[in-house]
């Protein structure tokens, strides 16, 4: 993860198992918005699986790898914005 995104709150990696289970005990809280970034078989399989788990609205960002910071904070500043005014 980006230095820039430690210690910022409900951004999860997933590499591995133990990122599995830090994202399942946070879905255990209602969610109606979650942002995935990554258009790859991981990422679209996690969209797939948050709206089995009942999460309303997912949006799926794809990105170029070598813009991958700047991008993420982009991708977070709007899935926040995008929160505060379709209340």
């Amino acid at each position: 993860m980006p230095k820039e995104l430690k210690g910022v709150p409900n951004i999860y990696t997933l590499r591995g198992q133990k990122d599995v289970y830090a994202i399942d005990d946070a879905l255990k809280v209602k969610m109606d918005h979650v942002t995935v970034v990554g258009a790859g078989f991981i990422g679209l399989e996690m969209v797939e699986n948050l709206k089995y788990r009942g999460v309303k609205k997912v949006f799926v960002f794809f990105l170029h790898y070598c813009t991958l910071t700047l991008t993420l904070l982009e991708c977070i500043r709007w899935s926040s914005s995008r929160r505060r005014t379709k209340s």
